[in-house]
Parts: C-alpha cells; sequence; structure tokens
C-alpha cells in the first residue's frame, strides 16, 4: 500500500475514543496499525504520557518513517504469516 506524504501531521492527530479499561498496555516490538487504517508499524519506544514511538518499513521511496503519537491512536495487530 503507497502511502500519501504530506497528507497530514502527527501534531494535528486527535483522540477520538479511549482504549477499553480493561485492555492489555502496548509493549514494545508489538504490531500495531492506526485506527484509521494503513501499513502495519512496529513499536520501537514508549514515552511518557501512554504515547509510543512507531516505526512504519520503507516505502517505494526507501525512506522509514518514525513517529510519536498517543496510544489510543493506534490497536494491536496480528501478523499472520
Amino acid at each position: 500500500m503507497k502511502r500519501k506524504h504530506g497528507s497530514f501531521k502527527v501534531s494535528d492527530l486527535r483522540v477520538v475514543s479511549s482504549p477499553e479499561p480493561h485492555a492489555t498496555p502496548l509493549r514494545m516490538s508489538e504490531r500495531v496499525r492506526l485506527n484509521s487504517g494503513g501499513p502495519v508499524g512496529l513499536i520501537v519506544d514508549l514515552k511518557p504520557d501512554d504515547h509510543v514511538v512507531v516505526a512504519w518499513p520503507p516505502q517505494d521511496d526507501g525512506v522509514a518513517v518514525e513517529d510519536t503519537l498517543p496510544s489510543a491512536c493506534v490497536r494491536r495487530v496480528e501478523v499472520v504469516r
């Protein structure tokens, strides 16, 4: 899936829902996807205030992307092999 570059800034994201209270907190090295969809990323760091750093693999241009996001903006996914 090809991503659009420059379509939004991470600082423009807003939390529109909260995780369920019994949900297991996200951890390092878990696979996640934005709640709005898109490619699968990998959590590479945990930040204060319930934020995560997510890295996505290089796309067609060969550039990998990392972003710091509120953890409520992503959901855990299972990768089927």
